[in-house]
């Protein structure tokens, strides 16, 4: 009887073992403390780190760096603006201070001064008249000689005291902008034709905008105008009256 009463309390334990295991779980263990670290020997300094090489500068590339340079655009001449048009000058109404400084008898107009220089044909009005026969205008040597001038040429009858003229030598324009937008008015009260033999524009834009106004019995032939300067005859006009359309000087250069 004792031996069954000591059986059944050894079963009642077992049981209370069981039951608390179940109901708190299998404990956690606690994970191994970390060794602490080593501590450092007196008197043995660290080793510094070895320095790195500093990064090499990055030079900047030029635009078509390798290439070899392009040649420079040759210059090309830029085309100045034309100046504005003077009025044409009527030689009979011409007061009487301008009529005594009139050059007279005289077989050549030098204009070879530059623009701006006292004594200058550029931008003046300048009467001629009666000049004698092969008469010619020299607008050459300085650059702009003649630039923006009004050359008005007024040939009177032969009783006024007048010469013989049959043939205007010419009007020569061999600088740069020498005539450029000049005016030549030719006034001939004469019945003779008179000829103009040439007019050489042999200049950069050396008779650009130019105008010449032949008048009554004034005659220029096919073939008498030269252009062989950059652009000289550019906008130039030769008319036959102040009322004339007129035609490009560049016509009367071709050749029959």
């Amino acid at each position: 009887m004792f031996k069954m009463i000591f059986a059944m309390f050894i079963m009642y334990q077992l049981s209370s073992g069981n039951r608390l295991l179940l109901q708190g779980g299998i404990p956690s263990v606690p994970a191994p403390p970390q060794p602490p670290p080593a501590p450092q020997q007196p008197g043995v300094p660290q080793q510094p780190a070895a320095p790195q090489p500093p990064a090499a500068p990055v030079t900047p590339q030029q635009p078509g760096a390798g290439q070899p340079p392009a040649a420079p655009a040759p210059a090309v001449p830029q085309q100045p603006v034309a100046p504005p048009p003077t009025a044409p000058i009527n030689p009979w109404q011409l007061p009487q201070s301008i009529q005594q400084q009139t050059m007279k008898a005289q077989n050549m107009m030098d204009c070879s001064l530059p623009s701006g220089v006292f004594g200058s044909c550029s931008q003046t009005a300048i009467p001629v008249r009666n000049p004698q026969d092969g008469f010619e205008v020299a607008c050459d040597g300085a650059p702009m000689s003649c630039y923006a001038s009004q050359i008005n040429i007024i040939i009177e009858p032969l009783i006024n005291g007048g010469m013989p003229l049959t043939t205007i030598k010419g009007f020569f324009a061999t600088s740069d902008y020498a005539m450029y937008g000049a005016t030549v008015n030719m006034f001939n009260a004469r019945s003779e034709q008179i000829y103009i033999e040439k007019i050489m524009c042999d200049g950069l834009y050396s008779c650009t905008f130019a105008t010449f106004i032949l008048g009554e019995n004034m005659v220029i032939e096919q073939g008498a105008v030269f252009c062989p300067g950059i652009g000289s005859c550019d906008g130039c006009i030769i008319k036959q009256s102040i009322f004339d359309v007129g035609e490009p000087c560049s016509k009367y250069a071709e050749q029959v």
